[in-house]
């Protein structure tokens, strides 16, 4: 009778698991097809693994980034996330193997009586206990490679991070030059308006001019003195911005000593639109937790089926501790808990992940989407930038001429001071134009080398190991 019974309960076990499969990740990344196969305005083949911020061949912003990726606290907040994941992925891992834990235990009973003499009992015990669950549907599994992916996402997440920190301090550090060469030219154009002044106030005294021409004079001055403050500020402003970026207090003293811009001649090389599934980290982040997605989903479906354990244990008992290793006990126990009825839950727990797997597709599609149009659209700025320099060039030598020319003419008496005056009013603005043109030419280079990102593994590695 009990022969048949073990046969049964073998012949039901075996046909539990051949009733049941373990779902497999596919891993098919939804890459945007067909992409580009390049972008609207041609570059080179990207061939240099350089920090991207190294060909500014400034000594000052490369200390400055990296000091910055040392101390700035969202970059330690980033590596301390992924502290985090480590060490959930050393605890989703313990799973994989069986539990020990030991027990010790003394007891002493003592039990008064009125009539006899008291009595008392001793008791010692030593206790070994083990657990462990059959991974047959790929259950604990599945949380294992879940937890190793979230490492290798939030150590994206960090590179992440370390790419908008230092496309932050490059701009930061190209409006403060830009600034400066804005004062540099408003104390110019001070300088010029001075002189201009003095030649007026001169011809007014000896009565060739009116008191009119004095004034307007006077005017562009004291216009020219009010954008002093707000430019000052602005750069104090910025400093302090780059003060809390690399991880100091306000008002630190920040040391940057160049007073003019790059002057931008070559190409970036931007490779292609295949490029960006490599090179940005953001996608890449994207891309694995569409993998944690598919492993997530593999355990929702391994929950609906029946989970089998074993528990063994050892135990050593007796009244006198001399005695304690002459009585063995060993047990053993086995179990399966099997899902009957849960209105449904892991059944809803499977399509509620299923639609996570849709929905990170779809945002990876979106960040590959993104990513393209981010550097279609840093390209036709710097392509515009550099077109309007050229003009603007153009702009500022007829502008010159055309101020020469009024201001002969107001010498020799053949027009009044409006000429002059709008001739200078008009060439200072165009003065200013080409500073920040040349600002935002930077600034657009700044975002073209972000957007296709670039090799930040060894800076990490050097970060985890400082």
């Amino acid at each position: 009778m009990n022969k048949t019974i073990k046969i049964i309960t073998h012949a039901i076990f075996l046909l539990i698991i051949c009733s049941c499969h373990f779902y497999k990740p596919s891993f098919k990344n939804p890459y945007i097809d067909p992409l580009p196969p390049k972008y609207s305005i041609e570059s080179a083949p990207i061939n240099s693994l350089e920090p991207w911020w190294e060909s500014f061949n400034d000594d000052e912003l490369n200390g400055l980034i990296r000091q910055a990726i040392k101390q700035n606290k969202s970059i330690e907040v980033a590596f301390e996330r992924l502290k985090q994941t480590r060490a959930l992925a050393v605890i989703a891992n313990a799973a994989r193997f069986p539990d020990l834990a030991g027990k010790i235990n003394a007891s002493h009973i003592r039990r008064e009586q009125r009539l006899n003499e008291d009595s008392s009992i001793n008791s010692f015990g030593l206790s070994l206990l083990s657990s462990y669950e059959f991974d047959l549907w790929g259950r604990v599994r599945a949380g294992v490679e879940m937890a190793k992916h979230e490492i290798y996402v939030n150590q994206l997440d960090w590179c992440t991070a370390v790419m908008s920190l230092s496309a932050e301090i490059a701009n930061n550090w190209i409006k403060i030059i830009a600034n400066r060469m804005e004062r540099q030219l408003l104390e110019k154009q001070m300088q010029t308006n001075r002189t201009l002044l003095d030649l007026i106030e001169l011809r007014f005294n000896k009565g060739m001019v009116t008191a009119l021409d004095v004034y307007q004079q006077r005017q562009v001055l004291e216009t020219l003195l009010t954008e002093f403050p707000s430019i000052n500020a602005e750069e104090r402003l910025l400093l302090n911005d780059i003060s809390i970026l690399t991880g100091q207090l306000p008002n630190s003293e920040i040391v940057i000593s160049r007073n003019d811009l790059p002057d931008w001649n070559d190409n970036i090389a931007t490779g292609k639109p295949m490029d960006l599934i490599t090179n940005r980290p953001d996608i890449q982040a994207a891309s694995i937790r569409l993998k944690i997605s598919d492993w997530q989903l593999a355990q929702a479906y391994a929950n609906r089926l029946p989970i089998f354990s074993l528990s063994p244990s050892v135990s050593l008992e007796s009244s006198n501790i001399k005695y304690l290793f002459d009585n063995f006990i060993f047990s053993i126990v086995s179990g399966m808990v099997s899902p009957l009825f849960d209105a449904k839950k892991r059944k809803a727990e499977v399509i509620r992940v299923q639609s996570i797997v849709n929905e990170r597709k779809k945002q990876l599609e979106n960040s590959i989407l993104s990513a393209i149009n981010e550097v279609e659209n840093a390209l036709v700025a710097v392509k515009s930038k550099k077109t309007r320099i050229h003009l603007l060039k153009q702009v500022i030598e007829t502008s010159n001429k055309a101020f020469e020319e009024a201001m002969n003419r107001y010498r020799n008496g053949l027009s009044d001071y409006l000429p002059v005056l709008t001739q200078l009013l008009k060439l200072h603005s165009i003065e200013r134009d080409m500073i920040k043109e040349k600002m935002n030419l930077s600034l657009s280079r700044i975002s073209l080398y972000r957007a296709i990102g670039g090799n930040y593994s060894d800076i990490f590695f050097d970060y985890q190991y400082q």
